[in-house]
């Protein structure tokens, strides 16, 4: 319950007019998947530390900065313009931040294979919070929506959706719910 309150009052400053429900349902989620990913990033031999401002911190190695970064890529992807959304052309992704972010992405599938392998729950949770800081870093570097290059903008829509479903499919496998906006 505790977890629920924080995570309450968060909500409650990031969108103060969404309605009492809808609040609820988001810090229980938020809560829940705090809770969650705080056990699972850790290795089964180390020390776990209870703390609860860093488990529902938005901006850290975290359960609720994932699920943020998750629903700013959703949010970014609902904002695009039905006509942009075309077919992509990889030939011009030129920027550190795109490639980096290409680059993490193609590694999703080795993760996954060597968190069965392993029964290491860890390894995917680190994976998931590098994807993260990479995608913030990539549509905070490059104009994604307003790319007036046309074939460009498809490109970049295409890597957000991708690396949307790459952390709703990697969290989900965490049994951590996204939520489309927080």
């Amino acid at each position: 319950k505790k977890a629920v309150k924080l995570a309450r009052d968060i909500v409650e400053r990031k969108n103060p007019l969404l309605p009492e429900k809808e609040k609820e349902e988001i810090a229980e989620t938020v809560a829940l998947g705090a809770l969650k990913y705080q056990d699972l990033k850790e290795h089964r031999n180390s020390d776990i530390v209870f703390d609860w401002e860093r488990m529902l911190d938005f901006t850290g190695n975290s359960g609720p900065y994932l699920q943020y970064t998750y629903a700013r890529l959703v949010s970014i992807r609902r904002k695009a313009p039905r006509q942009a959304r075309g077919k992509p052309n990889f030939e011009l992704i030129t920027e550190k931040s795109e490639i980096s972010l290409i680059r993490h992405l193609l590694n999703f599938p080795d993760v996954i294979q060597k968190a069965g392998e392993t029964n290491l729950t860890n390894n995917l949770a680190l994976y998931l919070y590098e994807l993260a800081n990479l995608a913030n870093r990539f549509y905070e570097s490059v104009p994604v929506i307003k790319d007036e290059n046309p074939g460009r903008r498809n490109t970049r829509l295409a890597l957000v959706e991708t690396t949307a479903a790459i952390l709703k499919t990697g969290l989900g496998l965490l049994g951590i719910r996204v939520l489309e906006k927080i």
